[in-house]
């Protein structure tokens, strides 16, 4: 399963900040996951774009960790 992160950060240190918070959150719910590419998002000034390859053992657990995030996800 893949997932895609858009991160506010000013630059690629802060990103990888909020993601290891991130990875810190999904670990509570047993989703565990890799960052397969990092890149400055074109459209919006100060953001990044985040791609996440979810461990398969994980994928169980997700929609239980994106629900207490929010009630509505595209899929």
């Amino acid at each position: 399963m893949k997932f895609i992160l858009f991160l506010e950060a000013s630059n690629s240190e802060e990103t990888n900040k909020h993601l290891d918070d991130f990875k810190k959150f999904a670990a509570n719910y047993k989703v565990f996951m890799s960052v397969s590419e990092i890149e400055k998002y074109w459209k919006i000034d100060d953001m990044y774009k985040v791609f996440l390859d979810i461990d398969e053992s994980s994928e169980s657990n997700v929609k239980p960790m994106l629900n207490n995030i929010a009630s509505k996800w595209l899929e």
